[in-house]
């Protein structure tokens, strides 16, 4: 009855692991391998695989936080893990910055490039980027998560 609990918790289950680079130049492709293995064996019906920009501005008590998902992609299954045995899947997951009105006058006018970095360092504007995988497990009902954040430039 144990081993039904854990297996339905996902405790001894899979575990995902996302395997990316640290930095990323922004091509609109981000390419990169996931790690499961098991104590177990499991099925893993689907991988799903989010893009996330954490936009950030203002200052203190005024700042304001936004996330958008800027990518997602998600591999179907099934995938057989079986006990103590790692796959590694690789995913190429397609994705579109954003471009504020003041990014576009920065790259349109060169001019403005000084006076638009200026403004946004007084602002306090700031975007981080992470991706998340989650992996949807046969007879689980919390699935295994992973987390990792990137930065594209």
């Amino acid at each position: 009855m144990l081993s039904r609990f854990k297996k339905v918790l996902g405790i001894e289950g899979v575990k995902i692991k996302l395997l990316l680079e640290e930095e990323y130049s922004n091509t609109g492709t981000l390419e990169g391998q996931i790690s499961l293995t098991s104590l177990s064996d499991q099925t893993v019906k689907e991988v799903s695989i989010k893009l996330i920009e954490k936009y950030k501005r203002g200052r203190k008590d005024k700042q304001l936080i936004d996330e958008y998902p800027i990518g997602q992609l998600t591999l179907k299954g099934p995938v057989r893990i079986s006990k103590d045995e790692e796959k590694i899947l690789d995913f190429s997951l397609e994705y579109k910055l954003g471009e504020s009105p003041m990014d576009f006058l920065e790259q349109k006018n060169f001019f403005y490039k000084g006076v638009v970095k200026a403004a946004k360092l007084l602002k306090g504007v700031k975007s981080t980027y992470r991706v998340e995988a989650t992996a949807d497990v046969r007879g689980t009902k919390l699935d295994p998560v992973d987390t990792q954040v990137i930065k594209i430039k």
